[in-house]
């Protein structure tokens, strides 16, 4: 057969017959049953067997996309083609094979070649090209903001959204940029594509801004260098804050919460919290204190529980004071300051006072005097020049002694002892010691008057 005859054969085969006046409508073409292909080798006929694609799923999607092509009659030596390609098979059982679009590829039929024959599917895959948004103008913004995506491959018919709602396009589409508007309470997210059903996310979230709300903080006064709780919504980490006009420091933020450090040297003021998304104002202003001063005690010297009165210089209502390192009763406010009771057992010691957690020792010392005691006399008789040892506790350095009304002197003087000498001309009498706190008297000391010496007997003549 010549080479036109074989042409006018296959074109017999592939075009429908022409419709006759009352004839019935012809079939349309199908790939089942054979199909009979003329060809030298034989002299005459072959057989293609009734192969063909019945559906494939994804039909659509980007290039790399894995599609499983469902097929009916395929013979182990026929080949899966998209366009004029043949694809690698990821997999093949009875009734499907697993291909990959290729990674450079435009929309195209897949098709099945067996020999020189190729069937082709009824439906063409839609290669979706991935839109791009690289980045977004501004970064950041608060709701109803205009923001404009630049990156690539934008198209017609494309839908933006933004946390899951549809962000209004408010200028004409370029195929590198695309102007929307943030919907109406939308929370931080990235801006997405929407195109034949896929989704096409921008590579970077955009920060919805919020402006700050204070609703507390604590505590409201203190002095410089004091930390400061506030507690609100929508603090970020570069959130700035002031107290009349002065930075505070930040030591921890969080959404919630923020700890700062009253500065030094400032005067009290409204607390301010400054971010993107704008400003707000404490509810209460801070009052930066000024901690007292003890200016003196009155009187310096006493018994354990004698009432002190502590002059300050700022009667603050907030100060407390320690003595031997305890908590003294406060039982009073005199208009100079605070009276204080000395508690039993105490020891001489500087006054401390705590003022807005500030604790300082103070300059002045009170002296506390302790009741002097007397235990004992020895010895309890002698006579005159006998040199005595007066016992007890607290005697002090300012103890005088006296006896029989006579000032005796002192030749040994501690806290615990007294030893004087027993006055010429005595007569039996009581020691009396004499301190700031207490007059005492011992028991009788019995003065002995010393023997007169014996008298030589006369010489007789």
């Amino acid at each position: 057969m010549t080479a036109r005859a074989m042409v006018l054969v296959a074109l017999t085969l592939a075009a429908p017959a022409a419709a006759q006046p009352g004839a019935p409508k012809p079939a349309p073409p199908t790939n089942r049953g054979t199909l009979k292909v003329l060809g030298a080798a034989d002299g005459g006929a072959a057989t293609l067997r009734g192969a063909r694609i019945v559906r494939f799923e994804p039909t659509r999607g980007q290039a790399g996309t894995r599609v499983r092509i469902f097929v009916e009659g395929l013979a182990p030596g026929d080949r899966i083609l998209y366009g004029a390609r043949p694809l690698r098979e990821l997999d093949r059982q009875a009734g499907h094979v697993d291909v990959q679009i290729p990674t450079v590829a435009k929309s195209d039929f897949f098709a099945i070649q067996s020999g020189k024959a190729r069937l082709p599917a009824a439906e063409r895959f839609a290669v979706i090209r991935p839109p791009v948004i690289a980045r977004t103008a501004p970064a950041y913004g608060a709701a109803g903001a205009r923001v404009e995506l630049i990156g690539q491959g934008f198209e017609p018919g494309d839908e933006v959204t933004f946390d899951g709602r549809p962000a209004r396009m408010v200028e004409k589409m370029r195929p590198t940029r695309l102007v929307v508007q943030v919907p109406e309470g939308a929370r931080t997210a990235a801006f997405t594509v929407q195109r034949m059903g896929l989704t096409f996310p921008a590579r970077a979230t955009f920060e919805i801004l919020q402006q700050p709300v204070i609703t507390a903080i604590e505590p409201t006064e203190g002095l410089p260098g004091t930390r400061v709780r506030i507690t609100g919504r929508h603090f970020m980490r570069d959130t700035k804050v002031t107290m009349s006009g002065r930075p505070m420091r930040l030591v921890r933020t969080t959404p919630e919460a923020l700890e700062v450090i009253v500065p030094p040297a400032v005067v009290s003021g409204p607390v301010t919290v400054a971010t993107r998304g704008g400003r707000a104002a404490a509810p209460v202003t801070f009052l930066v204190v000024a901690p007292s001063e003890i200016t003196g005690i009155s009187p310096p010297a006493g018994s354990p529980g004698s009432q002190v009165t502590v002059r300050v210089n700022v009667l603050t209502g907030r100060d407390s004071f320690f003595f031997n390192g305890q908590p003294l009763k406060i039982v009073g406010r005199p208009a100079e300051g605070y009276l204080v009771v000395i508690p039993d057992r105490a020891v001489s010691d500087h006054l401390e006072w705590e003022s807005f957690g500030v604790r300082r020792r103070s300059r002045f010392r009170f002296e506390v005097i302790n009741p002097a005691v007397l235990t004992g006399l020895v010895p309890k008789a002698g006579a005159p020049g006998t040199r005595v040892t007066i016992t007890g506790t607290h005697l002090g350095h300012d103890a005088k002694v006296s006896f029989g009304g006579v000032a005796v002197p002192l030749v040994e003087r501690t806290a615990e002892k007294l030893v004087v000498i027993v006055p010429p001309n005595a007569v039996s009498n009581v020691f009396e010691v004499r301190t700031t706190t207490a007059t005492l008297r011992t028991s009788m000391f019995t003065v002995v008057k010393p023997a007169p010496a014996p008298v030589a007997p006369l010489p007789r003549r």
